[in-house]
């Protein structure tokens, strides 16, 4: 059974990939999907697969991140293996980004800290804003704590941002650990969390 299965998706696979008679505009959408079910058997090979896809039209997130979003649930190092190979782009901060918060569903907040290390700086303060919404419903105590190993201020502000925003009806959430997390924030966050900010843009 396995033997058929897999001459039957070594045909798709050859046929998606390299048949003359797929229009060009179709052959992402052909690959996409042999990738998704590639995924089940050889989660290398799909991963492979997927880096064939250009972006589809109707999709904002690249095949490659859907494609590390599932393995890192089943193979987290796997998933992380992979992540540098990724496109670069918003495609490679959404595989960063899943691989990121299931760290930090693992409760591995420092490696979830690390891993968004291995990002340009331009593209840091996307990932630890994503993973910081994971985090504070996670364990926002613990986001508090290591906010201030967040490698820049861009970051720093994400993640106090986040604090902020989604504690604000935490009793638990005091005043004083609300205007510590001001120190944070950029001007710009500040701004656009108008009255939730602790303080008065400057």
């Amino acid at each position: 059974m396995e033997s058929w299965l897999s001459q039957d998706l070594e045909g798709a696979m050859d046929w998606a990939e390299n048949s003359d008679s797929i229009e060009s505009e179709v052959r992402p959408y052909l690959l996409h999907d042999v990738a998704a079910k590639v995924l089940w058997i050889d989660p290398k090979r799909a991963f492979q697969i997927a880096r064939q896809v250009s972006l589809l039209a109707d999709s904002s997130i690249g095949s490659q991140a859907m494609i590390i979003g599932r393995i890192a649930h089943s193979d987290l190092n796997l998933a992380r293996e992979l992540s540098p190979q990724v496109r670069s782009g918003d495609t490679k901060i959404q595989a960063y980004v899943a691989v990121g918060c299931v760290y930090v569903q693992n409760q591995d907040f420092e490696k979830a800290v690390d891993l968004g290390l291995q990002l340009d700086e331009s593209a840091q303060a996307d990932y630890y804003q994503y993973i910081s919404y994971i985090w504070v419903n996670t364990d926002a105590s613990k986001l508090y704590e290591i906010l201030p190993k967040f490698p820049n201020e861009e970051a720093r502000s994400k993640a106090a941002y986040a604090l902020l925003v989604l504690n604000d009806n935490n009793d638990n959430f005091t005043e004083q650990r609300g205007e510590e997390l001001d120190q944070y924030l950029t001007a710009k966050d500040r701004e656009i969390l108008g009255p939730l900010a602790p303080r008065s843009s400057p």
